[in-house]
Order: structure tokens, then sequence, then C-alpha cells
């Protein structure tokens, strides 16, 4: 074999890893792949910026939607409800918490969980577009500023025997 066809021979392979690698990046992932990492993505504190542990109770009629080029991923609409639980220990007191996200109705309404994307080794990759994470972060920072202005006032009188 002379060099000049071990160089098309390798372009040529070169040509069809590259075509290979496009497709799979750009092929919609099946509703069973989405769900298994919504699954995962769902249950991790960092999905719902909990600072405890996370417990997903629901997750249901998982479907995937249109390619969104401007968001680099599909859409995932699912009905979902999961639950932070969280233990605060400001001012010296210890309280313990839970949250709850309730998503039951997101997929009929057509609110997206989250994206997903195709990773270069073709592995499906659940991801919140920054512009949706950076919303959420500053709704999330005035609704505490909120909470840490109000006082409760406590009157102090005699207190009842009994």
């Amino acid at each position: 074999m002379t060099t000049m066809k071990r160089l098309r021979w390798l372009l040529l392979v070169a040509i069809v890893a590259v075509a290979f690698v496009h497709y799979r990046s750009h092929a919609a992932p099946s509703t069973r792949e989405v769900e298994s990492a919504l699954r995962v993505y769902l249950s991790s504190p960092e999905s719902q910026n909990c600072s405890g542990s996370m417990t997903l109770e629901q997750l249901d009629e998982v479907r995937v939607g249109e390619y969104a080029e401007q968001l680099g991923g599909w859409p995932v609409y699912a009905a979902h409800r999961e639950t932070c639980h969280e233990e605060n220990r400001s001012s010296g007191y210890s309280s313990r918490y839970s949250q709850t996200f309730d998503g039951r109705r997101d997929g009929e309404r057509n609110v997206a969980v989250a994206f997903v994307r195709r990773s270069v080794t073709g592995q499906v990759e659940v991801f919140v577009p920054g512009l949706f994470g950076e919303g959420e972060r500053r709704m999330r920072e005035t609704i505490h500023k909120c909470l840490e202005s109000i006082q409760l006032k406590v009157q102090s009188g005699p207190r009842p025997t009994t």
C-alpha cells in the first residue's frame, strides 16, 4: 500500500468517526435513558439547592421535547415530586425541616423539569440552562433576605400558673 492510499484510508476513517460522534451527540435520547438520568438528578440535593438530603417521591410520565438549539438540549417534561430535608443551626438553635417541590402537574402543563444533552461519549446529561439557574438563584436569595428581615415580636407578661 502506498503512502497516498494510507493517507486516504486514514482520512476516510477520520471522517466516518467524526460523523458518528456528531450523529450520536445530536440523536434524541430515549425516554428510558432520560428517566434514568433524571431520577439520579432529582435525587441529588444540588438539583434543588438543598443543603441536606433529597427524597424523590414521584417520577412519572417522562417525555422528551423537541431539541432547543438556543438552550443546547432537549426539554424534559415529567410529573415529579421531591422533598429536601435540612437542618437549620442558626442563632444557636437547631431545627429540622422539609421542603417539598411539587411538580406533579408540570408534565401536563409543559413545564420542563430540566434539559438533557448528549456528552461526547453519547451519554445523557441532565442540566438546567444557565439562564434558568441564575434566575432561580436570584429568586431564592430575595426570598431568603425577606425571611431574614421578618422579626417575631413576643410580648412578655405574667405567665399563667397551673
